[in-house]
């Protein structure tokens, strides 16, 4: 908690293992300093009178904080148990999602990890308390996660949820000082670069590679490989996040005729990492879907998932990633693990609404996500060999002409000028 800067043995208390400090850090309170079980304690007795630090040390001296000697583990659980408690909450008064629990459920079990090969939770053969914690028991964290290969912004937010959880452990008095490990910088626009688009003869070599993979003539290669190219041309169509879909059902999707198309509006699953959202696009899966699980014999209700196995089970979490990783060894496809995934179908479809012309707040409106990080992230993508977005005026003459003149005077402050049809102020000056 500090470095001592004053020390007073109080006359009342000769025990040398009771000693009333004032640490530089602590203003001018002065704090009992105990020693139990061959470790030091400080308390603070919240005076900076010396005499009534004595008689508060004496006649009522603090009691030990029993949440202080227990162990990390059973704090970490009483954590999670903290964060279930949240998650169970009925209706309106839950504050907390089943994905954000997961997550700190998964944190949990890093930090233990961490602390057992650091010897953190063991230290000179007695299980360390969790009051004992301090900030130099987290200062090889990042390193650690650096040596298993994560990435700096993975580092940063599981940082950022310790960082959550020794608020926690403050905040419920399971330790005596609060403690902050300090995040990594981060350059965000080096690591949070967007999965590449891909080519037109790697579009084509995808759509080639789930026709094969459709006939190869094992029925239950067949099925799934179908049911996959359905879940591809989905993403494609939707422009949406894979964790979105995975959860979607029947009845959350509804079909309209816009136009001669068959468009889609549906609400992404509130338990979705992103929440709820609406999204509205057009596609013709959702017909295809019910034609194809008809074949099967499967018995579908509204309230069935959208994409089943042919065992009529929903595919498990990682069941997607795995047939993409399939799918893009079977192409051919020499690219790194996060340069192409399925968050790539996403960017495809965004970025061709950027190119047909779709003004940017309407595409991120679509997308479900902010003005900035469209202006952000989509921005990266080139445009120079696409210029079907740009006009072609050489083939419409300009019969419109314009006369300006120096010797006219100027609209009246906000008026329309009659030729050009603008708004000019009253300090524009025509050049």
């Amino acid at each position: 908690m500090g470095v001592i800067v004053k020390e007073h043995i109080n006359p009342a208390l000769p025990d040398k293992r009771r000693l009333l400090v004032r640490l530089s850090n602590g203003g001018q309170n002065w704090f009992l300093r105990i020693r139990e079980h061959g470790r030091y304690r400080t308390v603070s007795l919240k005076t900076p009178d010396l005499t009534e630090a004595r008689r508060t040390a004496s006649l009522n001296p603090p009691d030990a904080n029993p949440l202080h000697a227990l162990s990390i583990k059973k704090a970490l659980l009483a954590f999670l148990e903290s964060r279930q408690q949240l998650m169970d909450a009925p209706g309106d008064a839950k504050s907390i999602r089943l994905n954000t629990f997961k997550t700190y459920k998964t944190r949990i079990v890093t930090l233990i990890t961490f602390f057992d090969q650091q010897q953190v939770i063991r230290k000179d053969k007695h299980p360390k308390p969790v009051g004992s914690l301090s900030a130099a028991d987290f200062a090889a964290y990042r390193s650690w996660r650096e040596r298993k290969g994560l990435m700096p912004t993975t580092i940063k937010t599981e940082i950022s949820e310790v960082n959550t959880i020794l608020s926690w452990f403050y905040e419920h008095e399971y330790i005596p000082k609060a403690i902050k490990v300090p995040l990594p910088r981060v350059n965000t626009d080096k690591y949070r670069q967007p999965n590449r688009l891909l080519t037109d003869v790697e579009a084509t070599i995808l759509k080639d590679t789930l026709k094969r993979l459709s006939r190869t003539g094992d029925p239950e290669k067949q099925q799934r490989w179908r049911l996959y190219g359905y879940w591809v041309q989905w993403l494609q169509d939707t422009f949406s996040r894979p964790h979105e879909c995975r959860l979607l059902r029947f009845t959350d999707v509804r079909e309209h005729k816009v136009e001669g198309k068959t468009a889609v509006q549906f609400y992404t699953r509130p338990e979705t990492k992103t929440g709820e959202r609406l999204v509205y696009a057009a596609s013709k899966v959702k017909g295809n879907l019910l034609r194809l699980y008809e074949s099967w014999r499967l018995p579908i209700t509204p309230e069935s998932p959208l994409f089943l196995l042919p065992t009529g089970q929903p595919p498990s979490r990682t069941w997607f990633s795995e047939q993409w990783r399939s799918l893009i060894a079977e192409c051919g496809f020499k690219v790194k693990s996060r340069e192409l995934t399925q968050y790539s179908l996403r960017h495809q479809g965004i970025n061709a609404l950027i190119v047909q012309g779709v003004p940017p707040t309407k595409v991120a409106d679509l997308a479900g996500h902010s003005l900035a990080i469209q202006q952000r992230i989509y921005k990266k993508y080139s445009l120079e060999e696409d210029h079907s977005v740009l006009r072609d005026d050489s083939s419409k003459p300009n019969t419109r002409n314009s006369t300006l003149s120096t010797d006219q005077d100027l609209p009246q402050p906000w008026e329309t000028d009659p030729v050009s049809g603008e708004w000019f102020p009253d300090e524009v000056r025509i050049p």
